[in-house]
């Protein structure tokens, strides 16, 4: 996570154009005593803004990434509407969850965010060798992917994700079609 840089998604969610701009920022915040380093990510979908959100990442010694929060807010027709899956470790029971495995193996599955009734994302790794297309480029062979879910979400949903070497998430599709998302660019 290099401050200033910024990856660029693009795909479709409900059969209409989503676009995604994820910000490493020159910041961090601290969380339970921990410096974490803080991502904006910014959805539109067509040409509104959705949502905002700000996620905080930290990296423990063994290198494994850790999501320890996330400040989201939603907006319709740019009025804020809410802040559904906000949640910050140390805060109401909320626990920090990984987000990325310093060794994967297949087979593992971890929690990514864990605040019990409000998010309580999941991830099973599904193999370290898919190969994945994106507009950026083509990673054969050796792309991460994961399977992730939430047990609040209804049954039978949940994503594909693929994540490369070097630059990190690059593409997800949900398991219904309804989204699919792919790194298009980076800043």
């Amino acid at each position: 996570m290099v401050p200033g840089q910024t990856f660029v998604y693009d795909g479709t969610k409900s059969g209409r154009p989503e676009h995604e701009e994820v910000l490493t920022m020159n910041r961090t915040k601290r969380i339970l005593g921990i410096p974490c380093v803080v991502q904006q990510d910014k959805d539109w979908l067509g040409k509104e803004m959705i949502e905002l959100t700000y996620d905080y990442f930290a990296q423990d010694q063994s290198g494994n990434v850790w999501y320890m929060g996330e400040y989201a807010t939603q907006y319709r027709n740019g009025q804020v509407r809410g802040h559904n899956g906000s949640w910050q470790a140390g805060v109401n029971g909320a626990q920090g969850g990984i987000i990325m495995e310093a060794n994967p193996q297949a087979g593992d599955r971890y929690s990514q965010e864990n605040y019990p009734g409000h998010a309580e994302d999941k991830a099973k790794v599904i193999s370290l060798t898919s190969t994945v297309s994106t507009p950026y480029g083509n990673f054969i062979g050796n792309a991460l992917e994961t399977f992730e879910w939430s047990p609040l979400d209804p049954p039978h949903s949940g994503e594909h994700k693929w994540y490369a070497p070097g630059i990190g998430f690059v593409k997800s599709r949900d398991v219904n079609g309804g989204e699919v998302i792919s790194l298009t660019a980076i800043r």
